[in-house]
């Protein structure tokens, strides 16, 4: 099983999900793709990247494509934050989700299905403002 990890490395929450993922992935015998979906710089050395040359690799014509790719792709599959990982078509956002990913890769809590989760949204209003 993959988890595909999509983060922006300015994103503390992705350095802080990152600390963890590896050893939940390797707990549950998964791999990890990482998958940038936005760029920054910033914390990348601090996650044991350089930061210098990620800036110099992301001002090629072929790597601001890819991330363009990759993040539309992201838009499209519905993912609004990073980090987010997926796991067989079903995403989990940020690194307060990790207990419900490890229940996932546990085999503990099937992924609700599309229909089932339809049911409940979307919430019905509990106000409405009126328009002038």
């Amino acid at each position: 099983m993959t988890i595909r990890f999509l983060f922006d490395y300015i994103s503390p929450n992705a350095y802080l999900a990152w600390t963890q993922l590896p050893a939940l992935a390797v707990k549950y015998g998964c791999d990890v793709e990482p998958v940038p979906v936005l760029f920054a710089g910033l914390l990348a050395d601090g996650v044991g990247l350089s930061g210098h040359a990620l800036v110099a690799a992301a001002e090629s014509a072929e790597s601001k494509s890819r991330l363009r790719a990759q993040t539309d792709a992201a838009i499209a599959r519905g993912v609004f934050g990073v980090p987010t990982m997926e796991v067989r078509d079903e995403l989990f956002w940020g690194y307060d989700d990790f207990p419900q990913l490890e229940l996932v890769l546990a085999g503990e809590e099937p992924p609700v299905d599309g229909a089932a989760w339809r049911q409940w949204s979307p919430p019905p209003a509990s106000a409405e403002r009126r328009r002038r």
